[in-house]
C-alpha cells in the first residue's frame, strides 16, 4: 500500500494489504492497515429505523427496505369508516375486523351515517357535510294520512271516528283545538282521496 516508486531498496517498512478498512462496509477491521478488496456491503444492510415494522437492530447499512406502520381507526359501527379520535398504528395490513384506514366518520355507532351516505328521513347528517338537507329531512307529516300509508283513505276516516269525541291529547285532532269532533271530520273530507305528496 505505501509503494514508493523512487525507492531501489527494500527498507522493509512495506505494509501489505491486510483487511477492509472501509468504516461503512459490513466487515469494516478497525485494525486493518491496508484496504485488501474484500469490504462487503450485503450481509449488514436492513431496515435501521427503529420505528419500522421490520426494524432489524443488527443492521448497520439502511437499505431502504423499511415498511413504517399504518394508522387505523375503529369503525365500531362496520360502515367502512372509522372514528377519527380513535387512531391505532398496525403493521399488519389488513388490521382486523372493525377497523379502517379512513378517519371520516361523523358518527361512529350508525352504521348509516358515514361520508356520502344516503338520507334516512330522521332528521340527522346522514352523509357527515355539516349539514342535515334533502333526503336527510324528516318528511312533513301528510295532513290527512293517520295511518302513514300516503294515501287519505276510509281507513283514515276510520281513525278519526274511533277517535271522536275525544277531549285532550287526542291522536286524531286535524284541526289542533284538542277536540276530536265534526270539524275534524269535515277538514279530513275537504282532502279524502288525494295522495300524499
Amino acid at each position: 500500500c505505501n509503494y514508493d516508486i523512487n525507492a531501489t531498496t527494500d527498507d522493509g517498512s512495506c505494509i501489505l494489504p491486510d483487511g477492509c478498512d472501509d468504516p461503512n462496509a459490513c466487515n469494516f477491521d478497525p485494525n486493518a492497515l491496508c484496504d485488501d478488496g474484500s469490504c462487503e456491503y450485503l450481509t449488514c444492510a436492513g431496515c435501521t429505523d427503529a420505528l419500522a415494522c421490520n426494524y432489524d437492530a443488527t443492521a448497520t447499512i439502511e437499505d431502504g427496505s423499511c415498511v413504517l406502520p399504518v394508522i387505523w381507526y375503529a369503525d365500531t359501527d362496520l360502515d367502512g369508516y372509522g372514528d377519527p379520535n380513535s387512531p391505532q398504528e398496525w403493521c399488519t395490513t389488513p388490521p382486523p375486523t372493525g377497523w379502517s384506514s379512513s378517519a371520516n366518520d361523523c358518527d361512529d355507532t350508525r352504521g348509516d351515517v358515514y361520508p356520502g351516505a344516503p338520507g334516512t328521513e330522521e332528521g340527522i347528517d346522514n352523509n357527515c357535510n355539516g349539514l342535515v338537507e334533502g333526503p336527510e329531512l324528516t318528511p312533513e307529516p301528510c295532513f290527512g294520512d293517520l295511518d302513514g300509508n300516503g294515501i287519505i283513505s276510509s281507513a283514515d276516516l276510520l281513525l278519526i271516528l274511533s277517535d271522536y269525541g275525544c277531549a285532550s291529547g287526542c291522536f286524531a285532532d286535524l284541526t289542533g283545538d284538542d277536540l276530536v269532533n265534526a270539524s275534524d271530520v269535515l277538514s279530513f273530507l275537504s282532502v279524502f282521496g288525494e295522495e300524499c305528496p
